[in-house]
């Protein structure tokens, strides 16, 4: 007798993940007949070596281990491999790609230049425009191999969204061949020449621009390949490009902080010393170019631009900052994303805010407006655009207004005379006993950040469908070696006492009521009718017509109770663990993000 489709699946879960039978094999070469849906949810139960036994038996079980082995879902783009990637997704599988990658490299620096001499410690103004160029070919390579493919999924009907994921640029130092540290850290912006011309891609939803290698503080990128930071404006030409993206991501910018680190040797600080104008003028950039995409269709928003978040941790914030607003009497960069963001449903930030992210100063705007916006996550810097600080120290260090950023903060096209000084000395192994810690600042300065939690809760009136809401930012109390009152600081835990040494964080975390069990909330014991503020702020409290605005966060929406949440203890060292904060709204972003 025959064995039915049932009794065979039921087998094939107790069979070994070696190989399938011959007679179940036999079996299956009867079962061609049978729908497709039966096969795919059999060959779902095969380990990867039996699906790939089965690629022969026909091409339903063929079609079904294709889509079981999960192998044609990404793919790695390169120069090389064009004609493999159009024949591979060229016909149905074109159905199984989901996620495209792509690197892009810029020349190496690994040609030795003629006997007695040495290359200059800086990259020529001909040199950053041949980067330019370079990176543009292979941006519009890409984005033609994109549209060879587009056309063959116009033929066989194929819609299917992709995320395509773009890094950050790199490119070969090799002080073997006389290069110094400097031409590893460039302050110049990569930039994308002419996005006009780039083909209108179609099936692309997602859009992520990230690092293209992970940062850290203690890598020595002469024995690697060293990391180029893209213009931020390259976010704009490529969405624009994309008339059905949905989601745009960014995890880049934690590279821009390294000058703040303070490092126990002099030449790691002058080699990895990151221009300020550059960075401002990035900023500025995306600023001007951002309306283009504000009606593009998008709908998720996550863009950090603290990535990696601990290189902030570890900045000396006894340092001046620059001013990243002037010439401008107020944040481009900020009044940008708040734009951006009126027809989102999903927005998640990080980055250096001030509070036109949530407002006006233009009274020729319109009224900002989030009729769809449901989860807001945001992360501001302790710093703010203008180089002030969003918190003070125990003595009310430093809060004044930034540096100015003048024509003395490029780079030098050219050797400079601080270059030649310590240009041949390699010895920049940093001896982190020997640093002093300087993390301090935890006690909010509230001529900053009352307005901008004012907007942040005024802007909540104009979000009727908003779910979950987190304001915060990222604190840490390292300090060793500073002198003063910060030498006898501790922290009470239990019944001991411990140096604060945690990665912390400052904020306040709005919840909607959770009507059922899928619905968001952060207490245990089930769903709640109430809505619910959580005050992760120490023992810092808002003045009274402050707290009266967030107490009416979603109250119109919702005609609800409010249950509010504070720091039992009374005390500024009182503040929460990061993971809370950060954690506040991951569900709705563990999706979107890159």
């Amino acid at each position: 007798m025959s064995k039915s489709p049932r009794s065979l699946l039921q087998r094939q879960r107790t069979l070994p993940s070696s190989c399938i039978d011959p007679p179940l094999l036999r079996n299956l070469l009867s079962m061609d007949d049978l729908p497709q849906e039966l096969i795919d949810n059999i060959s779902s139960f095969l380990p990867l070596e039996d699906l790939k036994n089965t690629l022969t038996v026909s091409s339903k079980f063929q079609l079904a281990a294709e889509i079981c082995s999960q192998g044609f879902e990404r793919f790695e783009i390169t120069e090389e491999n064009a004609d493999k990637f159009l024949a591979i997704y060229g016909g149905h599988r074109r159905q199984y790609l989901r996620y495209i990658h792509f690197r892009p490299w810029l020349p190496a620096l690994d040609t030795e230049p003629p006997e007695g001499t040495s290359p200059p410690c800086r990259d020529s103004a001909s040199e950053l425009a041949q980067d330019n160029e370079h990176f543009t070919s292979q941006i519009q390579k890409l984005f033609s191999i994109l549209n060879s493919l587009q056309s063959k999924m116009d033929e066989l009907n194929f819609s299917n969204g992709v995320r395509l994921t773009i890094y950050t640029p790199r490119r070969w130092v090799l002080s073997s061949a006389g290069y110094c540290k400097h031409r590893a850290y460039v302050s110049w912006r990569i930039h994308l020449l002419n996005p006009e011309i780039l083909p209108a891609i179609r099936f692309i939803d997602t859009l992520v621009i990230r690092n293209g290698k992970d940062h850290h503080l203690l890598n020595d990128d002469m024995h690697g390949a060293s990391l180029r930071s893209l213009d931020l404006r390259i976010l704009v030409d490529l969405a624009d490009k994309l008339p059905n993206l949905r989601k745009l991501i960014c995890k880049v910018g934690g590279e821009d902080w390294v000058s703040y680190v303070n490092w126990a040797a002099y030449t790691a600080n002058q080699y990895r010393h990151v221009f300020e104008g550059p960075k401002r003028d990035s900023r500025h950039s995306f600023a001007n170019m951002a309306p283009k995409i504000q009606s593009k269709g998008l709908r998720d928003l996550d863009l950090d631009f603290l990535s990696p978040m601990y290189v902030i941790d570890w900045i000396d914030q006894r340092k001046l900052m620059p001013n990243l607003v002037a010439p401008a009497s107020y944040d481009l960069f900020s009044t940008a994303l708040r734009i951006l963001s009126y027809p989102l449903r999903r927005l998640k930030l990080r980055g250096v805010f001030d509070d036109t992210l949530f407002c006006s100063r233009n009274s020729r705007d319109d009224t900002p407006d989030w009729p769809n916006l449901e989860i807001l996550n945001v992360a501001f810097h302790p710093v703010s655009p203008t180089g002030a600080w969003y918190f003070r120290g125990l003595e009310s260090e430093s809060m004044e207004s930034g540096f100015e950023v003048t024509s003395a903060h490029y780079p030098p096209y050219e050797t400079s005379s601080a270059d030649q000084a310590n240009h041949d000395d390699y010895d920049t192994y940093i001896d982190w006993f020997e640093d002093a810690r300087a993390q301090f600042r935890a006690i909010p300065n509230d001529q900053l950040i009352e307005p901008l939690l004012t907007e942040f809760a005024r802007a909540t009136k104009n979000m009727p469908s908003l779910k979950a809401a987190v304001l915060w930012s990222p604190l840490q109390f390292l300090v060793e070696d500073v002198g003063g009152v910060y030498e006898t600081i501790f922290r009470k835990s239990g019944d001991s006492e411990e140096f604060i040494n945690s990665i912390l964080g400052w904020g306040v975390v709005y919840s909607a009521p959770a009507l059922d069990k899928d619905s968001y909330q952060l207490l245990e014991g089930g769903p709640t009718t109430k809505r619910q503020l959580w005050w992760h702020v120490a023992d810092w409290r808002p003045h009274p017509a402050l707290r009266g605005m967030f107490q009416g966060i979603g109250n119109s929406a919702h005609q609800s109770e409010l249950t509010e949440y504070w720091n039992e203890t009374a005390d500024w060292k009182d503040l929460e663990d990061r993971h809370v904060l950060e954690d506040s709204t991951w569900r709705y972003f563990s999706q979107i993000s890159g």
